[in-house]
């Protein structure tokens, strides 16, 4: 027979996950032990109810999930301070990988802009699709694209505290 879960809001998720050893600093001995460890019961929920709470918060997640597809304009050429990343197999289009700074130390055209993203996903860039395309061709098409350079990415978010999720 198996038994109901009861629903997690947002606040009690937080209180599935322990340390593998909780303790106070305080009532430490000399060398950092703690000379009262017990183990303690945390739950009466077995590894099965368990398990189904944990696949319950996941799918609670993905559906709180949101994409928004962003069209972002550079107008100047000059380089966006932008690394790119393969997809998985078939390794067709790229992912937003990382930032670099400029040679002062500043941020890039691409992260100043606030609306490129780690982990986005690379859509186009002017009027080419880059989602069928295999990922050294996404990086030749960055690198000799015209400018004014429209790039359009895909970008994912939680809705219910609009946290990124990084991929």
């Amino acid at each position: 027979m198996d038994k109901e879960v009861p629903e997690l809001d947002h606040d009690d998720r937080i209180d599935q996950f322990s340390t593998a050893k909780s303790h106070d600093d305080e009532v430490d001995g000399p060398g950092g032990d703690d000379d009262s460890v017990t183990p303690q019961a945390t739950s009466d929920l077995d590894v099965k109810e368990l398990s189904i709470r944990v696949i319950h918060t996941r799918a609670d997640r993905l559906e709180e999930m949101q994409s928004v597809v962003k069209r972002v304009v550079y107008e100047s050429r000059g380089p966006l301070y932008l690394d790119l990343c393969s997809r998985t197999f078939p390794h067709l289009g790229a992912l937003v990988k990382s930032f670099r700074t400029t040679a002062d130390g500043g941020k890039g055209q691409a992260e100043l802009s606030g609306n490129v993203h780690i982990g986005d996903l690379v859509l186009s860039l002017n009027d080419v699709d880059c989602t069928v395309l295999p990922f050294q061709q996404v990086v030749l098409e960055a690198k000799n694209a015209n400018f004014p350079l429209v790039l359009t990415v895909r970008t994912w978010t939680v809705q219910d505290n609009d946290m990124r999720l990084l991929h």
